[in-house]
Formats: structure tokens, C-alpha cells, sequence
């Protein structure tokens, strides 16, 4: 009961803090994947990406990784939800309106439904690579 909590404490303070222009976002699109700036930015921290020249596959690898926050190899639905309100705002303060929750449900449900292939609440990196190659 207090993890559940705790967890939907979180949620709501993302919430609070997303960017509401970002309702219409889809995590794992073509349009995000092939964002290769928006890759290079987030990556360019942790390795030299100014001359690199990512292949379709290679995009699609690092679009993941990037949003898997907690490095476990998959993607839950916090992390989806940080996916979906992602900001870049160059002061990172993430201004927003809070969303309710059946708008945030009706957001990332679809999502695992459509990607996490063995219905375990988490995408996995083969789950989220065949549906995006589908």
C-alpha cells in the first residue's frame, strides 16, 4: 500500500511538471526515433556523438536507452510517462498543467498493450525492437 503510494505520488508530480504541448506524443514513433539531434543531445553527455552517423537500428537502441531512466533494461510505466511529458526546455523547469489520470491511461495503456508483448507491465528492448520494425 505505502509503494503504491509512494508510486503515485510520482506520478502526479510528473504530471504537475509535464509539458502540456506534449499530449499528442507517441512513444517510440518514427518521428521520435528519427530525431537523431534530440538522440545526440541526451547522449552526447556519456559519449562523443558529434560525428556519428547512426544507422536506423543504432537509433533505435539508444531512442530506448535513453528513456529506460532507471537502467534495467526496460521501459515501465513511469518511465513511459517521462517519455510521453519529456521537456527539453533549456531551464529544465518543465512548467505545465496537470493531467488527470484517465488522460494519462488513456496514454501509455495503449502503448503497453501494443509493446509489451509477454503482458508483464514492463517493454523490453526484442518487445519494443519488433513492434518498431513492424
Amino acid at each position: 500500500m505505502l509503494k503504491r503510494l509512494f508510486l503515485i505520488t510520482i506520478l502526479v508530480v510528473e504530471v504537475i511538471n509535464a509539458d502540456a504541448g506534449q499530449k499528442g506524443h507517441k512513444f517510440g514513433s518514427k518521428d521520435e526515433i528519427a530525431d537523431v539531434d534530440h538522440i545526440k543531445h541526451h547522449l552526447g553527455q556519456q559519449i562523443d556523438m558529434e560525428n556519428e552517423k547512426m544507422s536506423e537500428e543504432k537509433q533505435r537502441f539508444h531512442y530506448f536507452n535513453m528513456h529506460d531512466l532507471n537502467k534495467d533494461g526496460f521501459i515501465d510505466g513511469l518511465e513511459l510517462m517521462g517519455a510521453i511529458f519529456h521537456n527539453d526546455d533549456e531551464d529544465g523547469t518543465g512548467f505545465g498543467r496537470a493531467i488527470p489520470d484517465e488522460d494519462i491511461e488513456r496514454m501509455i495503456d495503449p502503448v503497453l498493450e501494443e509493446m509489451d508483448g509477454d503482458k508483464d507491465g514492463l517493454i523490453d528492448f526484442p518487445e519494443y525492437f519488433k513492434v518498431a520494425n513492424g
